[in-house]
């Protein structure tokens, strides 16, 4: 599969390259956030200081 059939094709006016912009801006965003995210879990998975109070079915509500 080429590569460039899935983003987005080549500017060819001034708004198609802001669109490009705002496309790889917002793209930055999330994936900082999906990786902030996905670190915090990762590291409350394996956090071994689990509270008593909240034992119960934690691991459920991390996953959800």
């Amino acid at each position: 599969m080429d590569w460039l059939k899935i983003s987005l094709y080549d500017n060819a006016s001034p708004i198609m390259e802001q669109l490009i912009m705002f496309h790889d801006y917002s793209m930055l965003i999330i994936m900082s956030i999906l990786s902030i995210v996905s670190f915090f879990m990762i590291k409350m998975m394996i956090n071994k200081f689990i509270s008593s109070k909240i034992l119960e079915n934690q691991m459920i509500e991390l996953v959800w």
